[in-house]
């Protein structure tokens, strides 16, 4: 053992040049590999604080806890803790909620004025309350029923929840007796932590049988619900051992990249380590004739890369935490640049989160270096066992593979350029890896350029475009009052005005018997459209615009409803694309909607029919059917189940926007609450839109960053490798008259071969990839690659073989120079 130590240390110090090479590519491997682990790590952790913070790391809760159900909770031996809510609805669109003091640790709330409650009697209340309720400040007593309560902060609620809805009051519970929280009728949820919590499931379905409670139906109604972020952060799933589907989808999206780094990273480790072992076959083979044998090799040469290994893997460790925290970082700057850009466009803050450096925590750092002793363990193990398995005769020879067998040389033309072609063949199995690692490299950028045009191949061929400059999208319990329509409509600079109000109901075809057409009932057959996720929205136009549309379709004008009589023919067919079917057969009928929870159900009476979307007002949904009629008619539907009036206001300005939505949004604002109102303007949109890409910019410029270090590296000292490994033969084919001119030559032949192979393999790849994305699409197959192709930033893959070629030429040029100045007659004594 000592010996095989002595010789895999000297074998390390005697070859300065190649470890120097060889830790540097496992370096690279490791930061790389290091900073994907810490950053995701970094937001698994983030999200597991996250919940835990907003809502707590119970393992369950369960609401409508009554006496026997509470005294079951409270005596149960394997539940280690138990916290209450209690819920007090006070008839006065405001609802309390007392919390439990552990739940006051959680930082839920931001607070804007006062504090957090810290004993019973003391509420926070939301900005919105304040802004309704404008005699109420910190400080004010409030009285529901025989409770007195006091106002002692303002939380931000971010706009969550229109003016007319209750507004949520929070309270501290100290008090958790039975008596306490089943009095007045109060409603109570429980959280549960388990002394075990990967018995939540089980004991949750024991406690659902004992009360003969369904568990599908407590989850649909809210009754029940599992903390699934704590659980499945910690591993624990509904099934057991085995995750959802959502859950073995989130891992390959999260680790994808992550594995074909590994893979990437073992391949050029791999190639390092066969250069290495290439270039010591004659002290392998010396090795072996003296008496060691083939588990001795075996050992010494996985030795020897332990001993390379431990020092870069241990440094990349630490340079990967400081590396992801710089990117982290960087992120963060730019986030918070474009959440100042957004804030201002959108004239309103957005919240925004503090940096934090990525938490040291113990299981990152092993899994890097698990990973990396891993991926450089089996990168060594073919070397070692080509090395093992190596014939002393064939070694003493500079052979290893006795088995090749290669041809007679083809020698025509110039003598560099044959001798080229035959060692690019001789070593092919050390050019191989060179490009595998190459495409390896080139197809990470690749995945990701070709999901990017993708992505803009169906914002231009699959999406409705508005052709409307400004939109906003208002929430009212109450009807629109005609003077704010009369103030817009009186705005300068408006070109095409529209208000129209619409409802959503519930369409099954079950209760409208014959209403399919035959080509609709064709498509449900051919499985081109579902029947099952069918929807009718009902449009109340402005009294004008509804005149219009009878009109232009030559209908009476006192017909009450009007069908846009057309549906896509598939579901599966880019939007632009579309063909159209009729809905339904011309004739009058009465149309049943659902009309509410309850399952009520109302008649719509069709008087005529239309081909055209009216005015272009919305998107043509796949499985929607259109109804139009007058805004005084939708205002008849009222749903108790949905007492939400919607509504809509757009018009086009082709001349000054900024200034004509401006005023068109202080009109909106001095009649409709700011959290009842959303705008939308195509000069916002647009600004957006940049915001998001230059994000987008910024990580993929990393990334390319990234990926073109490894393409440098790889090529550098792969090409480099290989070359220093051949020193003797290149030194040897100077004394038989080569000069260092067509030397040069002829490993710019290699390399042009090299790069030359690599780019057809990679072409066949890329089109593999891309025609792949275009099968899975919607898109006919020519379009969709000729599309695809002509969307693709190529700039990318250009600086990845860009870089590559450069590595290429830097090796050369190392290379030479040390073939060179060594000394020819040491060199021919060593032969």
């Amino acid at each position: 053992m000592k010996i095989i130590n002595e010789l895999s240390s000297s074998a390390i110090k005697n070859n300065k040049k190649d470890t120097l090479a060889t830790r540097f590519s496992i370096l690279m491997a490791v930061i790389l590999l290091g900073t994907i682990v810490f950053i995701m790590g970094s937001f698994k952790a983030d999200d597991y604080n996250n919940i835990k913070s907003m809502i707590g790391d119970y393992h369950v809760s369960f609401s409508e806890i009554d006496e026997p159900i509470y005294d079951y909770l409270t005596t149960h031996k394997e539940i280690n803790h138990v916290e209450f809510d209690k819920i007090i609805e006070t008839g006065m669109n405001e609802v309390i909620y007392e919390k439990s003091p552990d739940y006051w640790n959680t930082q839920d709330f931001e607070i804007i004025q006062g504090k957090k409650p810290t004993k019973e009697g003391e509420l926070i209340v939301p900005s919105r309350f304040l802004v309704k309720n404008n005699t109420y400040t910190i400080g004010s007593e409030l009285k529901f029923g025989d409770r007195n309560y006091i106002i002692v902060g303002e939380y931000n609620d971010y706009g969550y929840g229109y003016s007319f809805e209750d507004s949520i009051l929070f309270g501290y519970l100290e008090n958790q007796t039975k008596e306490n929280l089943l009095q007045n009728n109060a409603g109570v949820r429980a959280y549960l932590w388990y002394d075990s919590p990967r018995d939540t499931y089980t004991l949750t379905r024991q406690m659902l049988n004992e009360f003969q409670i369904n568990e599908s139906e407590a989850e649909n109604s809210g009754r029940l619900s599992y903390n699934t972020g704590i659980l499945e952060y910690k591993m624990i799933y509904p099934s057991g051992l085995i995750p959802p589907k959502s859950v073995v989808v989130d891992v390959i999206e999260t680790y994808s990249l992550c594995f074909l780094l590994t893979i990437l990273f073992a391949v050029m480790i791999y190639g390092a380590f066969n250069v290495w072992n290439s270039r010591d076959i004659k002290e392998l083979a010396l090795l072996k004739s003296v008496g060691m044998t083939e588990k001795q090799v075996k050992k010494m040469v996985r030795l020897k890369v332990l001993r390379l290994s431990v020092t870069p893997i241990l440094a990349g460790t630490v340079i990967s935490y400081g590396v992801a925290n710089l990117l982290m970082y960087l992120v963060w700057l730019n986030n918070s640049i474009s959440n100042k850009n957004l804030s201002d466009l959108f004239g309103a803050k957005m919240r925004a989160y503090d940096f934090h450096f990525i938490g040291i925590s113990v299981s990152p750092i092993i899994l890097i270096i698990i990973l990396s002793l891993l991926t450089v363990y089996f990168s060594a193990l073919i070397p070692s066992r080509k090395s093992a398995k190596l014939r002393i005769i064939e070694g003493l020879n500079g052979r290893k593979d006795k088995k090749n067998k290669y041809g007679a040389s083809k020698i025509g033309g110039q003598i560099e350029i044959s001798l080229a072609r035959d060692y690019f063949k001789s070593y092919k199995s050390t050019y191989r890896t060179i490009i595998l690692a190459m495409i390896i490299s080139a197809m990470a950028i690749t995945v990701t350029l070709v999901s990017q045009s993708y992505r803009a191949l169906n914002m231009e061929y699959d999406q409705f475009n508005n052709p409307y400059h400004f939109t906003s999208d208002i929430f009212t319990s109450s009807k629109l009052e005609d003077e704010m329509i009369s103030k817009i409509n009186d705005v300068k600079g408006i070109d095409e005005l529209h208000v129209y109000g619409y409802k959503d109901f519930n369409f099954l075809l079950e209760d409208n018997e014959n209403f399919a057409s035959e080509e609709l009932s064709g498509a449900f057959t051919k499985g081109k459209k579902s029947s099952n996720n069918m929807y009718l929205r009902l449009y109340g136009l402005s009294d004008n615009d509804y005149q219009n549309i009878l009109k232009e379709n030559n209908l009476d004008n006192d017909i009450g409803y009007v069908l846009l009589n057309k549906t896509p023919k598939s579901n599966f067919v880019p939007y632009t694309f579309r063909e159209y079917i009729p809905l339904t057969e011309k004739d009058d009928k009465n149309i049943v909607v659902g009309y509410d929870i309850e399952g009520k159900s109302a008649n719509v009476p069709i008087g005529g029919f239309i081909d055209t979307f009216p005015y272009e007002l919305d998107e043509h949904g796949d499985s929607g059917v259109y109804i139009f009629t007058a805004m005084n008619n939708l205002e008849k539907f009222n749903d108790e189940a949905d007492p939400v009036n919607y509504y809509t206001i757009q018009f086009k300005a082709n001349q000054d926007l900024a200034r004509v939505s401006d005023e068109s949004e202080r009109i909106i604002s001095s009649f409709i609450p700011e959290s009842d109102y959303s705008i939308s303007t195509t000069l916002l949109t647009e600004a957006s839109d940049n915001e998001i890409i230059r994000n987008e910019h910024l990580l993929n410029a990393g990334i390319q960053i990234i990926f073109l270090i490894i393409a440098l590296s790889n090529a550098y000292n792969s090409f480099h490798g290989n070359l220093r490994a051949r020193k003797r033969e290149f030194q040897l084919l100077t004394t038989v008259g080569m000069t260092e001119k067509q030397i040069k030559k002829m490993i710019l032949s290699e390399s042009r071969l090299l790069f030359t192979k690599t780019l057809i393999a990679y072409i066949a790849v890329f089109i593999v990839a891309v025609i792949a994305r275009v099968y899975r699409s919607n898109y006919n197959f020519g379009f969709g690659l000729k599309e695809l192709l002509a969307n693709i930033n190529y700039i990318p893959i250009i600086l990845v073989f860009g870089i590559t070629l450069l590595g290429m030429l830097l090796a050369i040029h190392s290379s030479i120079q040390t073939i060179f100045k060594d000394d020819l007659n040491d060199t021919i004594r060593e032969i």
